[in-house]
């Protein structure tokens, strides 16, 4: 109880500093980007102080609380989530499927309402190990809390943080130790990103950040600090790398309150503003706005937006400063697919095979397979070839490949397994079918219809020996046996058998198995 009095202490006497007029809810930053697993801080504050509220991502409510003096009465809904004592939502090891907007809406005791959003973009870690850094080049104003964010891309065993030949903090395993010199100033986080607070000019400069995972792998990450002093421009990163089609936000935060401002690109004005009326560009209507904290907003962008933005600030004493951004908007990727021209091949005796295979991208590595056994592989342009002396093959440019002179035991399901060079991996199968030449099949064609008549003849003779024994007074069962196995009726009863015997060779065993399926009118008759 005494716990959650402070808590609501604390949120009405933080909140309470701001104008109470009108009532608002800032946002610290509108788009967020995290990597997987990390924990993110969807930060706001209210213009004046507030009786209840609620966080929703989409539609689905994840926390709500009310105010009751001197109590803070929380309700969650969502875990890995905690309300902080200034409203703001803690995400704890985000997953993609956390990506999208977060709503925040709040009440004030007069019973006005703000709301306000916040996109968090959560992308997949980096595969091998890598260490990201969210921004390389930080920019802060002394006194600032600032962030030095980074994440590797699995987790690792121990690491450092080092400024200007000194180290800051290390750890081994979850126990992070910070310098005498940094104690109070210095935290590492559980993402071992580090965070400096109350920064000066002195904490200008390179940090490096190192670490090492289980395995022994080692990575160094290197990111700049600035801390300006008033009145500066300074830009959340310099260099914004995007997608075509995305909603890009190009985020400066003015030292203290401008008067006018404009930005510009590629000699144009894309936006202006005197006061707190910017004006759009009728080129960039609908695409381009420019937010609260002169930040300026773009969507949809294409390549064409690709290049340098500069935003040119005043304040009321006249004092001017210049920020420049650099746009990088890449075509988005497609993905890396392959697929065979046939699934299925059939080919006679001697014939040549071609097994082409459609790619939709670059490839950089890649294998044929039969079964188990490689028939080739390659890594860029070195090739290796198996030692399977009875496959005549050829690898073509396109990775199709070329069987020469087929025989039977080049019959099977082929496989082939493409690596592009962003590393992604894909298969695609074809079966290959050898049948004998049509002169052979027509030699097993005949001897089939011959073995076919010979025992309709013989079934034939046997059903005239059995109706004239039938019509035989004194017939019995047992004389059944003296029609077959009598004088000249046993050869009879050979060349049946016989007649059958080879039936089933050359219909089970040969022909269907050597034929071609157009070439086997016998048993395709007998099969309807």
């Amino acid at each position: 109880m005494e716990r959650s009095r402070l808590t609501a202490f604390a949120v009405c006497f933080l909140i309470s500093s701001g104008q109470p007029h009108p009532f608002t809810v800032l946002v610290n930053q509108n788009v967020i980007n995290a990597t997987a697993g990390d924990s993110v801080v969807l930060s706001v504050r209210p213009s004046s102080p507030v009786s209840s509220g609620f966080w929703k991502f989409g539609t689905a409510s994840i926390v709500a609380w009310t105010v009751e003096p001197p109590d803070l009465n929380i309700a969650y809904t969502k875990r890995n989530v905690e309300l902080l004592f200034n409203t703001s939502l803690l995400l704890r090891s985000v997953a993609l499927s956390d990506s999208g907007d977060y709503w925040v809406t709040m009440d004030s005791p007069a019973g006005k309402v703000a709301t306000a959003k916040i996109t968090l973009n959560v992308f997949p870690k980096p595969d091998p190990f890598t260490i990201y850094a969210k921004c390389n080049e930080v920019n802060s104003t002394t006194g600032d809390t600032v962030l030095l964010s980074v994440a590797p891309s699995e987790e690792v065993k121990n690491g450092k943080w080092i400024f200007g030949g000194n180290v800051i903090a290390h750890w081994m395993g979850a126990f992070p130790e910070v310098n005498a010199d940094y104690i109070g100033r210095a935290v590492v986080l559980t993402n071992a990103s580090l965070q400096l607070k109350s920064v000066s000019a002195s904490d200008t400069g390179e940090y490096s950040v190192t670490m090492s995972t289980a395995s022994g792998n080692t990575r160094t990450a290197k990111l700049h600090l600035n801390v300006l002093n008033p009145f500066t421009i300074y830009a959340k990163c310099n260099e914004v790398n995007s997608t075509t089609g995305d909603t890009v936000l190009l985020s400066v935060v003015p030292s203290e309150e401008v008067k006018n401002g404009t930005w510009t690109f590629g000699g144009n004005v894309v936006a202006h503003w005197m006061g707190a009326s910017p004006e759009v560009n009728p080129d960039y209507r609908g695409r381009a706005a420019v937010l609260t904290n002169a930040s300026l907003q773009l969507k949809s962008v294409s390549v064409s937006d690709t290049g340098e933005y500069s935003v040119t600030m005043s304040t009321a004493s006249g004092d001017t400063r210049t920020a420049k951004l650099y746009l990088n908007v890449f075509i988005e990727p497609q993905p890396f697919t392959i697929s065979m021209a046939l699934s299925e091949i059939n080919a006679e005796i001697g014939a040549s095979v071609l097994m082409s295979v459609i790619v939709s991208g670059e490839v950089k590595n890649g294998s044929w397979a039969i079964g188990s056994r490689i028939l080739f592989k390659w890594e860029g342009t070195i090739q290796n070839i198996t030692d399977f002396t009875r496959y005549y093959k050829e690898l073509l440019p396109n990775a199709s490949l070329l069987l020469k002179s087929v025989q039977f035991y080049n019959r099977g399901r082929y496989k082939v397994t493409l690596e592009s060079s962003s590393g992604v991996t894909a298969t695609a199968n074809v079966t290959l079918n050898v049948y004998s030449t049509h002169r052979m099949c027509t030699m097993y064609n005949t001897t089939l219809t011959l073995s076919v008549l010979l025992a309709l003849i013989c079934i034939f003779a046997f059903a005239i020996l059995i109706l004239k024994k039938h019509q035989t007074v004194g017939y019995e069962t047992n004389d059944l046996l003296t029609v077959l196995c009598k004088g000249y009726r046993v050869c009879l009863s050979f060349v049946t058998v016989l007649a059958f015997n080879l039936i089933l060779i050359f219909a089970i065993v040969i022909h269907k198995n050597v034929c071609a399926p157009g070439q086997r009118p016998v048993i395709n008759f007998l099969a309807k």
